[in-house]
């Protein structure tokens, strides 16, 4: 009878039976799954330019589906020495405290990682900017509405704005929808602004401005 007294290597929560009672098993074979869900390994990648600043003891913030709008802390505990092959990313473990157990092990997150703080620095929407063969740029307005491509350099993104690092000022104008309609020298059509948003839409010589939503 002491040789069927099974004990887990760790306090954790029990899971499905994988036996049946009449079932041969022996030293290797799998009883029963036991999960220790005090705290979870979150497991994510990073973009290859994050590493300068990856290291451990990172804070991060998760959010899973089940609890839209709730943030769960957590610190990175291992940043991989290699980056993978086929995505160039580096992959990062951080624990998650999980005292109430509200959080089961085999859930999908999404992760924020602060990698970088700038001080007054100038972001503009993602949408704003656009490549082409030499890199990025934006369609900036000089003093008369006329709309010059502008080169720029791109630096911290987060929540669908990224940081210009060079080629703005502040105060600038920038054209932030529609840019795939803008050439060189047309004369923008500043929108008033709405409840339910406006672009900045190219207007032809002798023609009056439009509206965009």
């Amino acid at each position: 009878m002491e040789r069927t007294r099974l004990v887990a290597p760790f306090a954790g929560v029990v899971g499905f039976r994988m036996v049946s009672p009449g079932d041969y098993i022996d030293d290797e074979s799998p009883v029963v799954r036991i999960d220790s869900a005090d705290r979870l390994q979150l497991t994510f990648q990073m973009a290859e330019r994050g590493l300068q600043v990856a290291r451990v003891g990172m804070p991060v913030i998760a959010r899973v589906g089940a609890y839209p709008g709730e943030n769960f802390p957590g610190e990175v505990f291992v940043v991989s020495p290699t980056l993978d092959p086929a995505t160039r990313r580096v992959v990062l473990k951080a624990w998650i405290p999980n005292p109430d157990g509200r959080l089961l092990p085999g859930m999908f997150a999404e992760t924020d990682l602060e990698v970088g703080r700038r001080e007054s620095a100038i972001m503009i929407p993602e949408a704003a900017v656009v490549f082409d063969r030499h890199g990025a740029f934006v369609w900036r307005l000089d003093a008369e509405d006329l709309a010059e491509h502008v080169p720029i350099q791109t630096g911290l993104r987060t929540g669908g704005s990224v940081e210009v690092t060079l080629g703005l000022e502040p105060g600038d104008s920038i054209v932030t929808a529609g840019t795939n309609k803008v050439s060189e020298g047309d004369r923008i059509a500043v929108a008033a602004p709405t409840p339910t948003g406006q672009a900045l839409v190219p207007r032809k010589p002798g023609v009056e401005g439009g509206e965009g939503t």
